[in-house]
């Protein structure tokens, strides 16, 4: 019984999330900052795969953490920029 409400405590939490993110998105919040939070998911999941005992992430979940690593440098650093091109109207 104790399993059911755990998931719709997680359900209640991920909604409650996903609607705060909307409404940070929506009143101006920075995309950077809200784009990291959104990329941080499978790091909270690993954390709480720990805490509840059921042992440390797998080879795939710490490829996931890897990549979750790059995915933020990426945002943080704007990824490559596009070549620039001079105006020839003038």
């Amino acid at each position: 019984k104790l399993q059911w409400w755990i998931i719709i405590g997680c359900g209640l939490s991920l909604f409650i999330s996903d609607l705060c993110m909307y409404g940070a998105y929506n009143f101006g919040g920075s995309l950077i900052l809200i784009t990291t939070l959104g990329i941080l998911t499978p790091v909270v999941a690993s954390g709480v795969k720990y805490l509840l005992g059921y042992g440390l992430p797998t080879w795939w979940q710490f490829l996931g953490l890897v990549l979750v690593v790059t995915g933020i440098l990426l945002v943080i650093h704007g990824g490559v920029s596009p070549p620039q091109v001079e105006n020839l109207d003038g």
